[in-house]
């Protein structure tokens, strides 16, 4: 099963946060949860609970 989720108003560049996409795409989601865990960026933050969100 697929599953979104929308964040609006942020205060990161999708630039910034789209350099974490290319890892975290070909990893389940407990394990970018993981990964992005350890991340001290705001994009890492950010994508950490939109896929904390996506899951629930």
């Amino acid at each position: 099963m697929e599953a979104k989720a929308y964040f609006i108003n942020l205060r990161v560049s999708p630039k910034k946060a789209r350099f974490y996409l290319p890892a975290i795409k070909k990893m389940k989601p407990a394990e970018s949860l993981e990964f992005l865990m350890y991340e001290s960026t705001d994009a890492a933050v950010i994508l950490y609970k939109a896929i904390k969100s996506a899951i629930s």
